[in-house]
């Protein structure tokens, strides 16, 4: 085709004026269309762009709890030959929930002052706590009941949420007061606690704490306008079991208040020997909030607890916490971990990291673990480790999902010896295949 094209006007005087219109010339290329078939499971979704299911890179969360609590655990029951005390008010006669009340002038006392967590005889999830409350230990014990207060100031923008998450290990129950409104109890229902009736000190609960290794996060949607722009109060009443018999041991609390956010745990719940090891109480799980990759983290150590050595059995513990699929789908599990052998584990000990999603583990190069590392002998305390990054790919049926991060090692001799796992940087995605299906196509 020519590159020019002539275009001709006749004026009726018989005058003509011809016009030129220069057009580039036209390409004989032919247009290409790239076949972008995919092959997808029947009655799945095809993704095109890679859609998040669930993340969480655990930044500490801002706990309104945190610092010091006061503490009262003076309050008799009527074991003993004592009289049992009344709940306390102060001097003003206000009760010992409100905002108000002065625990300096409290008619039982004197209130104690201390950090969570704060137990006495020895709860499993606090290895380092001092032993700070009395009355428990002997059977039966002289004190049933535990109060425990902390005011703190909130600003405007966090007495507008609702969405709470009320972080917690109670040993061996409590309700919770927010502001003097009771927001949650556990394992206080009426036909569970001795002596029947309301509430007193000297409630014992039949149903003791089983697992002292395990926080427990529960959601807490508070009324609107329950939480204040300024001064609050936080309170707890702790009782412990043993029921009519007065018979337990131990008694401790640790509680948090956090914005339902995904900070923190980011809703993750720990347990130790999730992955079918057969030690129950030989791993301790906690959501710290320095030594992440980078920030915090979610941490599962691994002891050898009160098993003896020759058990045939390794240790485990683990984080779990599920997530939805609206469709059948292959996602990627993507995570960080560092894995920390210490205290002179023997070369035949082993360290795993491990995953499972619905029960059932899974790992790299064809092993059911995504990392193991062996012990190195008495004389090496630390066998050097780095941050590792682990990437899996699972097809799943529509539905709700368990995922569990966590890990194992074999036969620890001594309490010294142990696997430390640190698990940061959590997604499960549902990969798209990149972009748009006209992107590739030319002409």
């Amino acid at each position: 085709m020519p590159s020019s094209l002539f275009v001709r006007r006749v004026r009726p005087a018989a005058l003509a004026t011809v016009a030129v219109l220069s057009l580039p010339a036209l390409s004989s290329a032919a247009p290409v269309a790239v076949n972008d078939a995919r092959s997808v499971p029947e009655d799945s979704v095809l993704h095109t762009d890679t859609t998040p299911v669930l993340g969480a890179d655990f930044s500490p969360a801002a706990d309104l709890l945190a610092g010091n609590w006061s503490y009262l655990d003076l309050l008799k029951n009527d074991q003993n030959g004592q009289t049992p005390d009344p709940y306390p008010v102060d001097g003003a006669g206000r009760d010992w929930r409100s905002l108000g009340f002065v625990p300096g002038t409290s008619v039982v006392g004197p209130w104690e002052t201390s950090a969570m967590p704060i137990q006495g005889g020895g709860i499993t999830a606090f290895p380092a706590a001092a032993d700070l409350l009395r009355g428990a230990g002997t059977s039966p014990y002289s004190v049933t009941t535990y109060l425990f207060r902390k005011t703190f100031t909130a600003d405007a923008a966090a007495a507008a949420l609702t969405a709470w998450r009320l972080r917690y290990l109670a040993d061996d129950a409590a309700v919770f007061y927010l502001n003097g409104q009771e927001i949650h109890r556990v394992r206080l229902d009426p036909a569970n606690y001795f002596p029947p009736g309301e509430l007193s000190t000297i409630t014992s609960t039949n149903q003791n704490l089983g697992d002292e290794s395990v926080r427990v996060n529960q959601s807490i949607t508070l009324p609107a306008g329950l939480l204040k722009t300024g001064a609050n109060v936080f309170a707890v009443e702790l009782h412990n079991g043993g029921g009519a018999n007065h018979s337990s041991t131990d008694v401790g609390l640790d509680a948090a208040l956090l914005p339902d956010n995904g900070g923190g745990d980011a809703g993750f719940l720990f347990a130790a020997d999730v992955f079918g090891n057969a030690r129950p109480n030989s791993a301790v799980g906690d959501a710290v909030n320095t030594g992440g990759n980078p920030g915090g983290a979610l941490r599962v150590s691994l002891t050898r607890g009160s098993f003896a050595f020759d058990t045939p059995a390794e240790v485990s513990g683990g984080w779990s916490r599920t997530f939805t699929l609206t469709s059948p789908a292959t996602v990627s599990v993507k995570l960080d971990a560092r894995l920390r052998m210490l205290g002179g584990l023997d070369a035949g000990d082993t360290g795993r990291v491990l995953l499972a999603v619905d029960g059932n583990r899974t790992g790299t190069n064809g092993n059911p673990w995504l990392e193991q590392i062996a012990g190195q002998g008495n004389a090496v305390t630390e066998v050097p480790s780095v941050w590792r990054t682990h990437t899996v790919q699972l097809s799943l049926a529509a539905g709700t999902h368990t995922i569990t991060l966590g890990g194992e090692v074999t036969r620890p001799s001594d309490n010294t010896e142990n696997a430390d796992i640190l698990l940061d940087n959590v997604s499960v995605t549902v990969p798209g295949i990149g972009g748009s299906v006209l992107a590739n196509d030319t002409g």
